[in-house]
């Protein structure tokens, strides 16, 4: 196991934000924001369920809000294209589904 100097990251930096892209890059390979989006959605998910009971508007929400903020870290470059491509995906699936139900 690799031991890692969070001193000489916070060093390396001069804002907040600068850091967490440091920890992103040196500590976690680039995989931190793709983790922290995953565990959002879990969160966001378990959050609606259970105020509205059913899975498909959870689901839609969930991946609506999961893509705004996937541009957002995006923007920020804490993840890469492709998760952004993978969210947009499965917002619009998600939304597919609940209108072609709907109607």
């Amino acid at each position: 196991m690799a031991l890692y100097n969070l001193t000489k990251i916070a060093m390396n930096t001069t804002d907040p934000l600068g850091f967490v892209k440091g920890v992103n890059d040196i500590m976690m390979g680039g995989w931190m924001g793709t983790y922290i989006l995953i565990a959002l959605a879990i969160i966001i998910f378990t959050a609606f369920f259970q105020s509205t009971t059913s899975v498909r508007s959870s689901v839609m929400a969930t991946s609506f809000i999961i893509f705004a903020l996937s541009i957002m870290m995006r923007v920020t470059n804490l993840i890469g294209d492709y998760v952004v491509i993978v969210s947009l995906l499965i917002c619009a699936i998600a939304v597919a589904t609940t209108v072609k139900d709907s109607s």
